[in-house]
C-alpha cells in the first residue's frame, strides 16, 4: 500500500527534529514528561539484542552495526536538543540513524501475552521506557480488554497453511474492519454482480481460507480463532481505505470478542495526542535495520506500539508514529484515556510518517455506519 501523501525529505527532517527535541536528555531533568534518551551502551545492547534475534548467525555484525548506530544516533540527537546541530545539517544517513533513536526509545512494540503487553522484556532500557509504561499504569484492565478484540488476519487453502498476512479488530457484532487492500486478498468483485448487489459484487475467494486469531501471541499457546465468515463491503478505490467482514460463529460454541467503540467527535487539533496501536507485524520485505532495532525477530504475533497522533493529512487522513511494519495494516488506533478507536492504521514504512483513515472523518460512511447499527442485513 501507497502513502495518500509521500514525505518530502524536508518534512521528514522536520518531523524527526521534532520528535527527538521533545525528549529528555537524562533522567534526572523532572520539568519535561517526554520520553528520556538513554545511555550509549543501554542503547547499543538493545540494538545488538534485536538484531541478534533477528538474525542469530550475524552475531558479530550485529554489535558492530548497535555500535555505530548508537554512537552517531545518540550524539545527533543529543545536538538537536541542545540546539548545537540544526534541521538542514540533517542528511539521509543521519536522518536514519536519528530515526533509529526515535523508534528505539520512545516508540517500543511491546509483545502482547494473554492480552498483556510485555513492558518487562524492556530489561536494560526500561528506564527510557518509563513514559509508557506510566502512562499505561493507570489502564492496564482496559487495555487487556482492548487487546483481546484485536486479531490476526491469517490465509492459507488449509489448516496447516494458514499464514498471518495483517490486522482486523471487533467494530460491530460479529463484525471485522480491516483495511481494502487487505480485503483485497480476501475477497474479490465480480463486475457482472455489481449493479443492483448489496455487496457492489465482493465475493469470498473460492478455495482460500481465511480466519481471524485473536489469541495470535508469541510463546503462547492458545488460539481463539474463527473463519471469516463472509465479505460486507471492500472500498474499490481504497479511500478511505476501508473493508468489513462477518465472522462464522459456531453453534453452541464461543463468540468473537465484543466491537471496540470508536471515537467519532471531530476535533481541531490531534498534534501530540497519545495513541497506541495493536497489531500483527509481519516481517519487513525491505529488511529495514529500523524495524529490525524495534521489532526485533517478527513473527506475526501481536504486538503493542505506544506513540503519538501528529496532524491530519487533506480531510481524512490521520498521521501518528506507532512502529509499525508489514502485517500493521487494519491495526486500530486507540486513544489512551478514552480507550476508543480513532482511526485505522494502513500505511507505515520505516522512515517515512505512518498514515491512518480518521474515523470521525467518516463517520457517516456506510462501511461505519452499517458496522455500528448491525446493518448488514445481506
Amino acid at each position: 500500500m501507497k502513502p495518500r501523501y509521500p514525505e518530502s525529505s524536508d518534512e521528514r527532517a522536520a518531523r524527526l527534529v521534532g520528535a527527538i527535541r521533545r525528549m529528555r536528555l537524562s533522567e534526572g531533568n523532572t520539568e519535561s514528561l517526554q520520553p528520556v534518551l538513554p545511555s550509549q551502551d543501554r542503547f547499543e545492547r538493545h540494538i545488538a539484542a534485536q538484531l541478534k534475534a533477528a538474525a542469530p548467525e550475524h552475531s558479530e555484525l550485529a554489535e558492530a552495526t548497535a555500535a555505530r548506530m548508537a554512537r552517531d544516533g545518540l550524539l545527533t540527537a543529543r545536538g538537536l536538543i541542545k540546539g548545537d546541530i540544526r534541521q538542514a545539517d540533517l542528511k539521509p544517513e543521519t536522518m536514519a540513524f536519528t530515526e533509529a533513536v526515535i523508534l528505539v526509545t520512545g516508540r517500543p512494540a511491546w509483545f502482547v501475552r494473554h492480552d498483556t503487553p510485555q513492558t518487562q522484556e524492556t530489561g536494560a532500557d526500561r528506564i527510557a521506557d518509563e513514559f509508557w509504561i506510566t502512562t499505561m499504569s493507570l489502564e492496564v484492565n482496559r487495555l487487556h480488554d482492548i487487546c483481546a478484540r484485536v486479531g490476526c488476519i491469517m490465509l492459507g487453502s488449509s489448516e496447516d497453511s494458514l499464514a498471518p498476512i495483517a490486522t482486523g479488530w471487533m467494530i460491530g457484532n460479529n463484525t471485522l474492519v480491516t483495511n481494502a487492500h487487505v480485503g483485497k486478498l480476501l475477497a474479490r468483485q465480480n463486475l457482472a454482480l455489481a449493479g443492483n448487489d448489496p455487496r457492489d459484487g465482493w465475493r469470498m475467494i473460492p478455495g482460500k481460507r481465511a480466519v481471524v486469531d485473536f489469541a495470535f501471541e508469541n510463546d503462547v499457546d492458545r488460539k481463539v480463532r474463527f473463519d471469516v465468515d463472509n465479505v460486507m463491503y471492500v472500498e474499490d478505490s481504497e479511500t478511505p481505505d476501508i473493508a468489513i467482514f462477518t465472522l462464522k460463529v459456531p453453534a453452541g460454541g464461543s463468540v468473537p470478542p465484543s466491537p471496540i467503540t470508536l471515537d467519532l467527535a471531530k476535533r481541531s487539533n490531534w498534534t501530540d495526542t497519545k495513541i497506541f496501536a495493536a497489531g500483527h507485524p509481519v516481517k519487513d520485505l525491505q529488511s529495514d535495520r529500523n524495524v529490525v532495532t524495534v521489532f526485533g525477530a517478527l513473527d506475526g504475533t501481536k504486538r503493542f506500539s505506544p506513540g503519538f497522533c501528529s496532524g491530519v493529512l487533506g480531510t481524512d487522513v490521520l498521521t501518528h508514529d506507532c512502529s509499525t511494519t508489514n502485517g500493521s495494516s487494519g491495526s486500530p488506533l486507540i486513544e489512551f484515556g478514552s480507550l476508543q478507536a480513532v482511526g485505522l492504521h494502513y500505511f507505515g514504512n520505516p522512515g517515512e510518517r505512518n498514515e491512518a483513515v480518521m474515523l470521525a472523518a467518516v463517520a457517516n460512511h456506510p462501511a461505519i455506519v452499517k458496522s455500528l447499527s448491525d446493518g448488514w442485513g445481506v
